[in-house]
């Protein structure tokens, strides 16, 4: 029992570190939004990767948990989840060296690339029943505007400020 409140606060921690992290990296060092593309400061990235770093975590001891109880479906949803974040972990080092329209669209690859993993790993974390269904599906209504802003950009818009507003709904929509 003492273990299961270990894990219980070792998940809660790692999941509110991300948003408040991120939050801090906006306040402390918010991006210039002056160019066609958002410009984001190297130290601010690294405040949310550290963020991102701990909410990865939370979520494969989450995944692991749920393997252990033999709950399949959303174990490897968490896992898919975290591999997700650590993609999009992984691009936020593109945008550190942003110098041009061309290095953007490199990072926005890969961010798309992370996003098209979210929402089976979304679909896959909804089958968790010791949820509440609105956790479950707000977790799937997430995944929404990050695919349009995926498939917008795989189309042919490279309106960064857009797909940067359109996304950052679903990353805030994430948040809850």
């Amino acid at each position: 029992l003492r273990h299961e409140k270990k894990i219980t606060w070792f998940v809660v921690i790692t999941f509110l570190a991300q948003p408040v992290s991120t939050l801090m990296a906006l306040l402390i060092y918010p991006p210039d939004l002056s160019k066609e593309f958002p410009v984001y400061e190297a130290d601010g990235i690294m405040l949310v990767a550290y963020g991102n770093a701990l909410f990865i975590a939370g979520l494969t001891v989450m995944g692991i948990k749920l393997a252990d109880e033999k709950k399949v479906l959303p174990a490897a949803g968490f896992t898919m989840f975290a591999i997700s974040g650590g993609i999009l972990t992984a691009s936020l080092f593109e945008i550190t060296q942003v110098v041009s329209l061309e290095t953007y669209e490199k990072f926005y690859r890969i961010q798309s690339s992370a996003n098209f993993l979210y929402l089976p790993a979304m679909y896959l974390i909804s089958a968790y029943e010791d949820f509440k269904k609105w956790i479950r599906y707000i977790g799937l209504v997430s995944s929404i505007p990050l695919l349009i802003a995926s498939f917008m950009f795989l189309f042919g818009n490279r309106d960064f400020k857009t797909l940067e507003t359109i996304s950052n709904i679903g990353f805030g929509l994430m948040t809850i």
